[in-house]
């Protein structure tokens, strides 16, 4: 249980950084798109 839970703790941190990567994007997107 404990590595199950060690595991899913990895993939939301994971998750986490893509999505903070994916928001700057689309933030430089729309900058370069108005």
């Amino acid at each position: 249980m404990d590595k199950q839970t060690e595991i899913l703790t990895e993939l939301k941190k994971g998750h986490d950084e893509v999505r903070e990567t994916l928001d700057k994007m689309v933030e430089i997107l729309e900058k370069i798109l108005k």
